[in-house]
């Protein structure tokens, strides 16, 4: 369960942000508009506030003028005037202090104003343990505080700041955070440039002693909190870790954000290890293939090829970078420029005989494959293919085997063998539930639903289908949701069933028309 927070003033990014995730799963996504306080729910809430007691018709009224039916605001005022003593309880009622007239008593207008007014009353212990707690952006346990080294009298200061309903304390995880985001988003911007620098390299020198002593995954923090110390080459191969993560995932636009930045620094920076260029742009080269950016694929790949040759890098590794440009060239629909490349990168693992070596060579056989297929000489793809799939078999790679066995169903079925068709796809099915790739599974059910059409095996089609559709809106892949549903449409027209035909036509279009308006 995602819940998204967003004000209306926010237009732009967030509004994006929205249009986003409602397009990747427009069934499960509810959208709910809060509208400000009436005047008996502020009533409501000032009672909840006060545990029973009440406010003075006039301060009631008072109060509830300045509020303007913000609940925040509500709550932030009402413990302001309780811990600046310029609210007291005598005998259940809460009033202002005799020698006291709110009403001409200098009192902060804004919001932030009120969040500053109640912060800046707080002892400096406390002050510097917020900022550190609004530096690390998420809920924090003791450990990780403790670890940070500077911060004194840790467990009071925490009871105290709960205790004033400044930070929140998480009973199952035993996690702390500001009870609200604009309350770290006040401690934030109340710090000095250097001070913010200073507090993120303390913080991200705590997740790296943690993550060395309990191996816990947090390169995309680490990354984060050495940008934000102005510490650019201590980030960078956390960047590089960070991007490659989320492209293992298909979180392609994540991991962009990251490599593109990396990129970026390796060129800023120059002096950076060819292995680290070649793994950048490897994965950046991948990540644009995935999001059709095919042009600019090719300038990262042709710019890590040159420098890692000038290197001298491993022949397997530049292999590995010429097949990536064999494969956008496929994508890019030149098939000639796809075999020039795939043919250059193989004659550069064609004589050592190492585990990696291998393992590259089995990748470009299966390139070399595909293209072959996608060009009609079937007689080939399936000579080619089989090679690469023993190749990846005698090293145990079941990602690139189960890689092979797909593309041998594709290529029986244009054969019109549908029995073989089938037993490769099954081949690859169960290796891909095996090793967990999550996408590979939904691609080859929606081929084994296709199969099964093509049989008769209309039951065994639709289950087919089902599962590739759930577990692509599952993972976000909304093209694949157009495809999946299409396919649907298609299975259930020709079974009769018209109405329910008709339903997934429309919501096929509908998302195609959203994904052609982005």
């Amino acid at each position: 369960l995602f819940i998204c927070a967003q004000r209306p003033e926010e237009t732009d990014m967030t509004t994006w942000i929205w249009a986003q995730i409602n397009n990747l799963a427009p069934k499960h996504t509810l959208h709910l508009q809060l509208r400000r306080l009436s005047p008996e729910e502020s009533r409501a809430l000032l009672a909840a506030l006060l545990d029973g007691g009440h406010l003075s018709p006039e301060l009631e009224q008072m109060v509830l003028e300045r509020c303007d039916g913000s609940p925040f605001y509500i709550q932030e005022f009402v413990r302001m005037l309780i811990e600046r003593e310029l609210l007291r309880q005598v005998d259940g009622q809460w009033v202002a202090p005799a020698e006291v007239d709110l009403s001409t008593t200098p009192l902060p207008v804004s919001l932030e104003g009120l969040i500053r007014s109640r912060l800046n009353a707080l002892p400096a212990a406390q002050r510097q343990l917020l900022q550190c707690i609004s530096v690390i952006g998420r809920p924090c346990d003791r450990d990780l505080l403790a670890a940070i080294g500077t911060l004194t009298d840790l467990e009071a200061n925490l009871e105290a700041l709960v205790q004033r309903d400044i930070l929140h304390y998480f009973t199952e995880t035993q996690q702390w955070q500001a009870s609200h985001p604009l309350i770290e988003e006040v401690v934030y911007r109340s710090m000095l440039r250097p001070q913010r620098e200073a507090w993120h390299l303390r913080v991200a020198d705590a997740l790296n002693r943690r993550s060395a002593e309990t191996g816990e995954d947090a390169v995309e923090e680490q990354a984060h909190h050495y940008l934000e110390a102005n510490r650019p080459l201590q980030a960078l191969p956390y960047l590089v870790l960070a991007g490659e993560k989320a492209a293992a995932r298909f979180a392609n636009q994540e991991a962009r954000q990251s490599l593109d930045l990396a990129w970026r620094l390796v060129h800023e920076h120059p002096g950076q290890t060819e292995r680290l260029i070649w793994r950048i742009s490897a994965a950046l080269g991948d990540v644009l293939q995935r999001l059709g950016d095919y042009g600019e694929a090719v300038q990262v790949l042709s710019q890590g090829l040159e420098r890692c040759r000038a290197a001298r890098l491993p022949n397997y590794l530049l292999a590995g970078l010429l097949r990536r440009l064999g494969d956008t060239a496929h994508k890019q629909g030149d098939m000639d420029g796809a075999t020039r490349r795939l043919e250059q990168a193989l004659s550069l693992v064609q004589d050592s005989q190492s585990r990696a070596t291998q393992a590259e060579r089995a990748r470009i056989h299966l390139s070399l494959a595909w293209g072959y297929f996608m060009q009609g000489d079937l007689e080939r793809a399936e000579t080619i293919c089989l090679e690469g799939r023993e190749q990846a078999q005698a090293i145990g790679n079941l990602v690139e085997v189960a890689r092979a066995e797909n593309l041998l169903g594709g290529i029986y079925y244009q054969q019109g063998n549908l029995d073989k068709a089938q037993e490769h796809t099954m081949r690859a099915m169960a290796l891909r539930e095996q090793i967990g790739f999550t996408w590979g599974v939904a691609a080859t059910a929606s081929n084994l639903g296709i199969l099964a059409y093509m049989a008769g095996q209309w039951r065994n089609a639709r289950r087919y289908f089902e599962r590739s559709l759930a577990l692509r809106e599952e993972f976000g892949d909304v093209e694949g949701v157009v495809i999946v549903l299409n396919n649907l449409a298609w299975l259930l027209k020709d079974q009769g069933d018209l109405e329910q035909a008709e339903a997934y036509y429309r919501q096929s279009l509908h998302l195609a028309n959203r994904i052609q308006g982005q």
